[in-house]
């Protein structure tokens, strides 16, 4: 059985939480250490012991074949651009949905670092919703996945419209200095997805203010 590979630390520990102890226990004081496994790959190895019930916890990664540097402060990478080997699109969809949902829908009485935990998780549920895209085959009309993808996993959710719109946004005004091959299928992707994004906007329980 060839050992799956986690492309980062947080994918790593987002795996770990969807598995939790028999017990139920999702957490549990974890060391990393890099490991050489009996076939002779090179691995991250997490353990440690369940604070319920005392069971002793492991799990074992593949390193991955290019290291990602750590991600700027306040954006979530779980990989690169290959699809998980841990985590399937039907899960990227509920972990996206669980993020976005741990977040009010008023967040007009939270303080300020309630706010800030509320913009981390829909950040989370955001780059999460983007692991589902790259499970799309090559050949395959990407864009009307992604815009297909953008309907329906923010429709029920108007604070993650906002962080994706303004992440959107960033990417869509990177194009004018975008040269090289990838430029028509960048635009014919973020030409694509305006229609879908002003109506996402457009809905009244989007939370931005209107001119």
């Amino acid at each position: 059985m060839v050992l799956p590979a986690a492309r980062t630390n947080a994918e790593a520990h987002l795996y770990m939480d969807l598995h939790p102890c028999a017990c139920g226990e999702i957490h549990f004081p974890r060391t990393s250490s890099v490991v050489t496994t009996p076939d002779g790959v090179l691995a991250s190895r997490y353990a440690g012991t369940c604070p319920q019930d005392g069971a002793e916890r492991e799990f074992l990664f593949r390193l991955p074949e290019r290291v990602m540097p750590p991600p700027p402060d306040g954006v979530m990478v779980y990989g690169g651009p290959e699809p998980s080997e841990l985590i399937d699109p039907g899960e990227w969809l509920s972990i996206a949905d669980a993020f976005a949902r741990s977040v009010p829908a008023d967040t007009a009485s939270l303080a300020a670092d309630g706010l800030a935990t509320a913009r981390a998780m829909l950040v989370r549920a955001v780059a999460a919703v983007e692991e589902v895209l790259k499970f799309i085959p090559a050949g395959a009309d990407r864009v009307r996945h992604y815009t297909r993808c953008l309907a329906g996993s923010l429709g029920g959710e108007p604070w993650a419209r906002v962080i994706k719109l303004s992440d959107f946004t960033d990417n869509g005004v990177g194009m004018i200095h975008t040269v090289g091959p990838r430029t028509p299928g960048l635009a014919a992707k973020y030409a694509a997805a305006v229609p879908v994004l002003r109506e996402l906007l457009d809905r009244p329980d989007t939370p931005c203010r209107r001119a």
